[in-house]
């Protein structure tokens, strides 16, 4: 796991996800495939599902990482953000942002 995680998934990588993160599903799918793939033939982890996979290893998915990178950066740039209020059943703690006109701001 640690050779995956320092040649096929690199630090630097993961610190850029804000940049070049996908934002279509199939794109997030084919990425995610890979760690898939490579956990799924680690000595016994061939009988295990995605989730509990993950879960042994001490890995997140692909979409919980970019989240939190997200996240951290929202925190250490300080953008315009602000928690909006929220009367569903959902988390009503949810970042809130202005409308976009490009793609590279509308996506991130």
């Amino acid at each position: 796991m640690k050779a995956f995680c320092t040649y096929v998934r690199p630090p630097l990588l993961e610190y850029f996800t804000p940049v070049w993160s996908p934002h279509y599903q199939y794109l997030i799918f084919k990425i995610e495939n890979v760690q898939c793939a490579y956990t799924k033939r680690l000595t016994g982890m061939n009988n295990l599902n995605y989730l509990e996979r993950l879960k042994a290893l001490g890995i997140s998915s692909l979409e919980r990482r970019h989240l939190e990178r997200d996240l951290i950066l929202c925190c250490e740039i300080h953008l315009p953000f602000k928690l909006g209020v929220s009367v569903t059943r959902s988390n009503s703690c949810k970042l809130v942002k202005t409308s976009c006109n490009t793609n590279a701001a509308k996506y991130f």
